[in-house]
């Protein structure tokens, strides 16, 4: 302090600044703390700041700062009148600097100030207002983003808007769209590099800025200002600067639009792309068009099909562009739109979009080629099979052409550039999607495929080209399953590269030169993605083939018993790994009950949160998530050899997972009721509030739904055996979940958990077990149903359960719930909850079935049945208790109701799946005898030429 008091009076420059320096770092204490130092702190910094020095000034400026940031709790020490006097002399001490660089060192300051996390500041901001105004008119673009960072945060503090607004809203409006606006540097760096939405670009930080004022402030105040520059811009569209800054700002607000914006303004924003597109003549302009429509599309998404008469010519008219960059970025903003298209608007357009692949597919260019593989790539996740195959077919020669090409290329060591590397991922994601598909089409080309992949995966491992390598392993991945005997030589030629990657930890030790020579620990991000690849593809065969690993079994169990790591999804897969151990043993002829006993330890440890060799601890929801789906497939595996064989180690298994399902249950809820609790603590918009909430609801969900199915599948491998003690612990863990009292958002999942677990006893076990077990919580499921009915996700778990239920036991009290089933089905038809709808619709069916109900039930019943969707399992089931009601039916309007939905269903987006998969392969056939009666052909043919879909499938099935 004696320092401070005689440096400050010194005439030496540098010694002043150092007593201002040292001032300001002593400021970072506490307030409390600052008031008992020997000198008054606050008097010293006030002049300091009048310093005529402007270092020594912006060092106390720091410090007044950081006072009133350390002063912000219930029993402030620095009265509210000195920090407005702090506040207040702060802005106009920053605008009389005069060195650029102390400006924008102390505007970040402000930034971080008022940024300050869940605080809301209350103090008079003219002079910080008139500060922004000030900085915003100066030469440097770096300047202006401060300043309007500064404007934004102050718009964010609820007690300064609303002091401010009337002067704000002018000049945001002339700022912002001034600001947006394209300056030779940014047409330059587009001349070079032709990218439109380059995040480093002073446009781009602006519009930033645009988008967080539009959620602040609401659609009310910044869409008009955005309405009336599209109407410039139409008067305008000549003008490549006003053209591209529309598009710019459209751009900017897409993001946070979609609930925002009307259909009449969503109507205008698109009508003035468009004209952008066919009249501006200007390829910046075109290309910010479609690239703002690319961005809209993906904010709207399902919500623009409507739009897809102005939309599809302008997209199909951009084939013909010649600038390969307007060509590229209106392919992918239709990549975009077509990727939302519900099945039907897809369907219509086939001809347009085989012509688009057709033009891409054999385009000279490789980045067209990439995009028409895209296209390819969503036919593949879009249409059925029998579609799809006359597609592929067509191009398949010249994709193997370009795959083959790309694969001499990559092995004369040449390092891949952008192009080459989108492209090679982007073949091999068409063609994993594809084999899945259409296995049997590519049965002849597996082998070619294989060839390619093996030489990626170890050229790309040589040439450290890891996203490439990861998309090879991936594409193993996927096409394993359907072709395992033939992959298989190719996975054991790569096992040994395999292991060696897999010993090669993602912990690194790397010599810090700043530190002296110290090594510290460093996490490789990229080997860490390349093991988790790896491990998940190991984890994957393993599930289908586990006799791969008949050379290295050994190696496997000791590098999974020695590995390290500290990242969560890295986590995840090891445990996916460990958990596949017993089913190899198994595959292997092992003894499964030997390899368990030395894997078991390992692999629980960490999911109790005890000491272990990886360091692992579950402290995150979502690492929660992780434990509880590797503890399924130990489960499993485990259980499938446990049961039948008597494990002398089976009942003490049973004894860890209860007590592991246990932990995961009460650790996920502690760590979900306090994140929960601290959301309803942060003073920010209800809005906000509940986007946070959802995030914790969704983790908290996946976690009951994941340990769900460790119970579900208990019950499956113990429904045969003669000691019921198994299933009686399961129903009263379910039990205990239905009649749990929590958090009310919380108690919907461990509900809906709790229905789940009873909704498969119902559907595996006796007649008389179900009874038994159902009988002492029917009337909780009852009374749950009845109080819950509104919620969603209580709604669709309990529906479900009391249909099985109903469907074993033909209880007629469950008929009971007819009169809330009929609210429940209104409700979530009006807001469209296709999950509740489909499952109540199937109840009242079934219902209707077992009361036998006449056809007033029926009559109003089938309106909503018809409108089931997205649900192949509910739709069998319906057909099923629609045709043996048939037959009873008096009314002839009724029965050709039945017909007809019938046929909806059955030629309908689930054809294929009702043809193909085994579980529907009995109904199917009782469906088709059904509508080949001479009593129903006639109506069904009259009915499937109203549709195309239905149609192409009748026909299929030579009806």
């Amino acid at each position: 302090f004696d320092f401070i008091e005689q440096g400050y009076q010194n005439t030496n420059i540098q010694i002043v600044r150092m007593t201002s320096y040292l001032a300001s770092e002593l400021c970072k204490a506490s307030v409390s703390v600052i008031q008992h130092y020997r000198i008054n702190m606050f008097e010293f910094l006030q002049q300091c700041l009048t310093n005529e020095d402007e270092e020594t000034a912006q060092y106390a400026l720091n410090a007044l700062i950081q006072m009133v940031m350390n002063n912000q709790s219930d029993d402030k020490i620095i009265p509210e009148e000195v920090e407005q006097q702090i506040l207040d002399a702060i802005p106009v001490k920053i605008v009389q600097f005069q060195d650029e660089q102390l400006i924008l060192k102390s505007l970040k300051r402000v930034v971080a100030f008022l940024s300050l996390s869940h605080y809301q500041w209350e103090f008079d901001a003219k002079n910080m207002f008139h500060m922004v105004e000030h900085f915003c008119e100066s030469e440097s673009k770096e300047l202006k983003h401060l300043s309007l960072l500064i404007l934004q945060e102050l718009m964010m503090q609820k007690h300064i808007k609303s002091s401010l607004l009337g002067a704000a809203i002018p000049f945001i409006k002339s700022a912002i769209f001034k600001e947006m606006m394209p300056d030779d540097t940014f047409y330059e760096n587009w001349q070079v590099n032709h990218i439109i939405n380059d995040e480093n670009s002073h446009q781009m930080k602006i519009g930033s800025i645009l988008k967080d004022l539009f959620s602040t402030l609401g659609k009310g105040i910044i869409f008009p200002m955005v309405s009336e520059y599209m109407d410039y811009t139409m008067q305008n569209l000549t003008d490549p600067r006003i053209t591209t800054c529309c598009c710019l700002v459209i751009s900017a607000i897409s993001d946070v639009a979609r609930d925002l914006i009307k259909k009449n303004e969503q109507l205008k924003i698109i009508e003035t792309l468009c004209s952008i597109i066919q009249q501006s003549g200007e390829l910046m302009s075109i290309q910010a068009a479609f690239c703002a429509l690319e961005e809209l599309i993906s904010s709207f998404r399902t919500a623009f099909n409507k739009y897809h008469q102005q939309l599809m010519p302008i997209f199909m008219s951009s084939i013909q562009h010649n600038d390969q960059f307007i060509l590229v970025q209106a392919l992918d903003s239709l990549l975009q739109y077509t990727g939302d298209m519900k099945y039907a608007l897809f369907f219509s357009y086939q001809a347009q979009l085989d012509e688009i692949i057709q033009f891409c597919i054999y385009h000279s260019e490789m980045p067209v080629q990439t995009i028409g593989l895209k296209f390819l790539t969503q036919y593949c996740e879009v249409l059925d099979s029998n579609d799809l195959v006359q597609k592929v077919q067509a191009h398949i020669q010249q994709v193997f052409k370009q795959f083959s090409s790309i694969v001499e290329v990559f092995q004369t060591d040449v390092e891949f550039n952008k192009i080459q590397t989108d492209f090679v991922q982007i073949v091999i994601l068409m063609l994993s999607k594809a084999v899945m598909k259409l296995p049997e089409f590519f049965k002849e080309y597996v082998d070619q495929i294989c060839q390619n992949i093996t030489q990626i995966i170890v050229k790309s491992h040589q040439l450290k080209e890891s996203a490439i390598m990861v998309s090879a392993i991936e594409c193993l991945q996927i096409i394993t399953p359907d072709f395992s005997a033939q992959i298989t030589p190719y996975l054991q030629q790569l096992l040994t590269l395999f292991v060696q990657i897999l010993q090669n930890s993602p912990l690194q030790k790397v010599t810090n030169l700043r530190a002296g020579l110290e090594e510290e620990i460093v996490y490789n991000e990229s080997v860490a993605k390349e093991h988790q690849y790896i491990l998940q593809l190991l984890s994957s065969t393993a599930d289908i083939e586990p006799g791969v690993f008949s050379e290295c079994f050994s190696e496997l169990v000791e590098l999974l018993s020695e590995y390290e790591t500290n990242s969560e999804q890295l986590t995840y897969s090891w445990l996916m790994m460990v958990s596949q151990i017993p089913h190899i043993a198994g595959g292997l002829g092992l003894d499964v009950e030997s390899v368990h006993l030395q894997v078991f330890d390992l692999f629980t440890k960490p999911l109790l949160n005890q000491q272990n060799k990886q360091n692992i601890m579950l402290t995150s929801l979502d690492s929660l998530q992780n434990a509880a789906d590797s503890l399924f497939y130990y489960i499993k595996y485990y259980l499938l050899y446990a049961v039948p064989n008597q494990f002398q180690s089976l009942p003490g298994f049973m004894q860890k997972i209860f007590e592991i399902l246990d932990f995961v249950f009460e650790k996920s809820l502690i760590l979900a009721t306090s994140q929960i609790e601290v959301v309803a603590e942060i003073d920010q918009g209800v809005e906000e509030q509940l986007a946070c909430a959802q995030d914790v609801y969704q983790e908290f969900q996946e976690i009951m739904e994941q340990l769900g199915f460790c119970y579900i599948k208990m019950v499956e491998l113990f429904k045969d055996e003669p000691d019921l003690s198994v299933l009686r612990q399961i129903s009263e863990k379910a039990t205990g979940f239905i009649k749990r009292d929590l958090n009310q958002s919380l108690n919907q999942f461990v509900y809906s958990q709790g229905a789940d677990i009873f909704a498969k006893f119902a559907s595996d076990l006796p007649k008389e077990l179900v009874e038994q077990l159902f009988e002492p919580v029917l009337p909780v499921l009852f009374d749950i149903l009845t109080k819950h009915h509104k919620q969603k996700i209580v709604s669709a778990s309990a529906y479900y359960c009391f249909l099985e239920y109903l469907q074993k036991t033909n209880d007629q009290r469950v008929s009971g719930l007819l009169e809330i089933a009929k609210q429940t089905l209104e409700w979530s038809d009006e807001e469209e909850q296709l999950e509740v709808f489909n499952n109540v619709c199937s109840f009242m069916v079934l219902c209707g079935h077992v009361l036998q109900l006449g056809s007033d039930f029926w009559g109003s019943m089938l309106e909503y049945v018809q409108k089931m969707d997205d649900d192949d399992y509910e739709q069998i089931r319906v057909m099923k208790y629609l045709i043996l009601q048939f037959d009873s039916l008096q009314d002839q309007e009724t029965q050709v109701g039945f017909i007809q939905t019938i046929c909806k269903f059955y030629f309908g987006s689930f054809h294929e799946q009702f043809q193909s998969e085994q579980i529907y392969a009995q109904q199917s056939k009782k469906i088709v005898q059904f509508l080949q009666q001479e009593k129903v052909i006639q109506v069904v043919k009259a009915f499937v030429e109203t549709d195309e879909i239905m149609s192409k499938n009748a026909k299929h099935d030579g009806l």
